[in-house]
């Protein structure tokens, strides 16, 4: 698996036995600093959204890359195409960056948050 075998984890979240969301955290890809992590594919499905699966599912995979070692949590977001997204990160203290990767295009932002007090 990408994530597994490169430093993290695919977190499912359930509700009465269903898939209700899921999310992922990894190794920053050709990052030097093992310190930071990538979190991805934040997603909930549609009818669960609503009941703040997401940032509880962004939270777990937080504190879990924090018992990893990782100190930081890096990710790119499209504010645009996925708002409920941006605003969950926004609201749980991810603030922008400067890209570590040339951007492909479209208004996608990064952001970060440190896992360390």
């Amino acid at each position: 698996m990408p994530y597994t075998a490169n430093g993290g984890e695919l977190l499912l979240a359930v509700d009465s036995s269903a898939p209700a969301g899921c999310i992922a955290y990894r190794a920053f890809p050709g990052d030097t600093d093992a310190t930071c992590c990538e979190i991805k594919r934040l997603f909930v499905v549609p009818e669960h959204r609503g009941r703040n699966i997401a940032k509880n599912l962004v939270r777990a995979a937080l504190e879990r890359a924090r018992l990893r070692g990782y100190e930081m949590a890096c990710l790119d977001t499209d504010p645009e195409t996925m708002p409920a997204a941006h605003r969950t990160y926004l609201s749980l203290g991810f603030v922008p960056y400067e890209p570590r990767n040339p951007v492909t295009g479209g208004g996608v932002l990064f952001l970060r948050k440190p896992l360390t007090s």
